[in-house]
């Protein structure tokens, strides 16, 4: 009697590690996102823009923003992408000029969440298309 049990339970125990295991950041959604307490003013700018856009275009805003700079505004990457939303300097000067915010800084919050959504409303998401998915 005891023998079934402890099969069972094994059982029950490799399901939810295996469950655990799908549960990545490349599947990550706003339930998932974890924001940095500093960080949360940059995520209600996310909501500001990508909300009207819709529920899921706003959580995979939230995903790519934190997969790409941890909402951190100021962050940069060593191929020299800038802030939020990790933009190139050179596709930063066309895309911020197109969305109304030409000659902001990159590492401006507000221009950088607009300009991203701005990006995705005119050409969708191919801008971030880095082999994960949100």
């Amino acid at each position: 009697m005891k023998r079934p049990i402890a099969v069972v339970l094994i059982a029950a125990s490799l399901a939810a590690g295996s469950l655990a295991l799908q549960r990545t950041p490349a599947h990550a959604t706003t339930e998932s996102v974890v924001v940095p307490a500093k960080y949360r003013w940059v995520a209600a700018l996310v909501k500001t823009y990508f909300s009207p856009m819709g529920t899921a275009t706003y959580r995979k805003a939230m995903c790519v923003a934190s997969l790409e700079s941890g909402f951190n505004p100021n962050a940069r990457n060593s191929s020299g992408a800038e802030g939020v939303y990790q933009f190139m300097p050179r596709t930063w000067s066309y895309y911020s000029h197109l969305a109304g915010w030409g000659g902001a800084s990159a590492y401006w919050a507000k221009a950088n969440v607009a300009t991203a959504a701005w990006v995705v409303r005119h050409h969708g998401w191919s801008a971030w298309s880095t082999g994960w998915r949100c």
